[in-house]
């Protein structure tokens, strides 16, 4: 006799842990100590609400076309966090039973729903429900590799996370980080905006822009004016935040810094170590108007003071004796360590103008040689603050391969303007509901301590499939064996 096949809660027990083995993707994915706590109808119910919380469009749904809006923009959610090996439209479309293509491709391309409402109310919501003062604001850029030339914003452009110059799309990044534990770990991060930057071949090519279908309204932009958009868009929100974060690239630049100033915005900027030139934040300073020891037209800028000598980082960590050894997070493979320290000093424009820039020179040698950072805005802070605040920084880089490698926001085909603005938006309230549920679960038992993306990911995974197993028909009490045409057998197939 053949035993009888198991019937009942028994058959789905079996069948949701065989289409769990095959949802699993094997990239860090496997539940730790978070699968015994979290109880998957919590999960569910908190997913819900982000999803309800932050409509598509930023008007909450009041019609057939709002609401059609807010179940596909769901679904298009639901197929990112799935895994597989591509998330484009199609098979993303394939991953959700019982969406169409068409009806997707329509939503992403062609629809009218406003994107930038719609990351104002995400911003809004996990502002208020996840931020706190001691916070940051990051700021980087991120590049995809593309092919052709139609694609919008794609050229012959650097590619600051490969380091190398090739054809690809640029965008700037914006994100909000706050430190729960202390551990690397433990940093919660969600997003505040992409920007897609157009280079200057874009601006005038009329054809490509009329391809791609990018407003008049957007023209090329530097990266920093993009940056400082999505920091004043962040003030707009009222998102509570201690310090703006940013590396060597738009620490660089004079502008960007001057406007955070103006701002009175706190900031941590990275700067090259023989780019930039200061003098000791007390040296004596000569305003316009002052004659000095010549006499002749006054003098319309300030300026230093006879004897006064300029001095590069390089050359200030080489004066300065007193290196301390600062811990300031513990990493995966142990205690984040280096020497560090601080000098007070004024930044020096065009190597002979003193400026009103008068702020912390931090700088750091580790393992990966001298570095030095600009920290304004921050003088009543500890040495060992200021480099808890400058390594934070990472979390932005986190993000980004985060957001490709399990979300797939570089897998996006489309070649229209509003289909990639659409694609960006949904991308980043993917990751927010994500963050939204790692705050969601935090363990109070003792020290605070997040589960890990991975393991929320998978936990949503489960509560999907238990979703979709409760929903399948049984006939005669038997197990049932779903067919190659069911919604929970594609599931299986998209994930191998």
């Amino acid at each position: 006799m053949t035993p009888q096949e198991p019937e009942g809660r028994e058959a789905q027990d079996e069948d949701k842990a065989y289409c769990l083995m095959n949802l699993g993707d094997g990239k860090g994915s496997a539940p730790r100590k978070a699968l015994s706590r979290i109880e998957l109808s919590n999960l569910n119910s908190d997913a819900q609400e982000f999803v309800s919380r932050i409509p598509i469009g930023g008007i909450s749904p009041n019609g057939p076309r709002s609401e059609e809006w807010q179940r596909i923009g769901a679904n298009y959610l639901t197929g990112q966090i799935l895994p597989g090996r591509r998330k484009s439209m199609e098979p993303i479309t394939k991953r959700i039973p019982d969406e169409d293509y068409q009806r997707m491709q329509q939503f992403i391309t062609d629809s009218t729903w406003d994107a930038k409402a719609t990351t104002d109310a995400m911003i809004s919501f996990l502002s208020d429900k996840i931020a706190k003062p001691d916070g940051v604001i990051i700021i980087d850029d991120t590049g995809c590799k593309k092919q052709g030339k139609m694609s919008p914003g794609v050229a012959r452009q650097y590619f600051s996370e490969k380091a190398f110059t090739g054809n690809c799309q640029v965008t700037v990044t914006s994100i909000y980080s706050d430190s729960i534990g202390p551990t690397n770990a433990d940093i919660i991060n969600w997003p505040l905006g992409m920007i897609l930057y157009l280079p200057e071949s874009w601006s005038e090519d009329s054809y490509r822009r009329k391809q791609a279908g990018i407003p008049s309204s957007k023209r090329y932009q530097t990266k920093e004016k993009l940056a400082l958009s999505l920091i004043e868009n962040a003030r707009e929100r009222n998102v509570p935040h201690k310090v703006i974060l940013a590396d060597t690239w738009y620490g660089r630049i004079y502008d960007f810094r001057d406007q955070l100033r103006e701002w009175k915005e706190p900031y941590i900027v990275g700067i090259l170590l023989d780019g930039f030139q200061f003098v000791d934040a007390d040296t004596p300073i000569l305003l316009p108007g002052a004659f000095g020891k010549y006499h002749g037209r006054k003098r319309v800028h300030p300026v230093l003071s006879e004897g006064a000598k300029c001095r590069t980082p390089r050359q200030i960590a080489d004066m300065n004796k007193d290196w301390k050894t600062i811990t300031w997070a513990e990493g995966t493979k142990g205690d984040l360590t280096a020497r560090f320290t601080r000098r007070k000093v004024r930044t020096i424009k065009n190597h002979k103008v003193p400026s009103e820039e008068i702020s912390w020179l931090l700088l750091e040698d580790g393992a990966e040689g001298l570095k030095a950072f600009i920290c304004w805005g921050l003088d009543d802070l500890s040495l060992a603050d200021l480099v808890r605040l400058a390594h934070m920084r990472w979390a932005i880089e986190d993000y980004h391969k985060q957001i490709k490698d399990r979300l797939g926001f570089d897998h996006f085909q489309g070649r229209k303007y509003r289909g990639w603005l659409h694609h960006a938006v949904l991308t980043q309230m993917t990751y927010a509901l994500l963050a939204w549920l790692r705050w969601k679960q935090r363990d109070f038992d003792g020290e605070i301590s997040l589960p890990t993306l991975p393991e929320v990911r998978r936990l949503l995974l489960m509560a999907i499939v238990e979703h979709l197993q409760i929903a399948q028909p049984r006939t005669g009490g038997r197990r049932y064996r779903p067919c190659k045409a069911c919604p929970l057998k594609r599931l299986v197939l998209e994930a191998a």
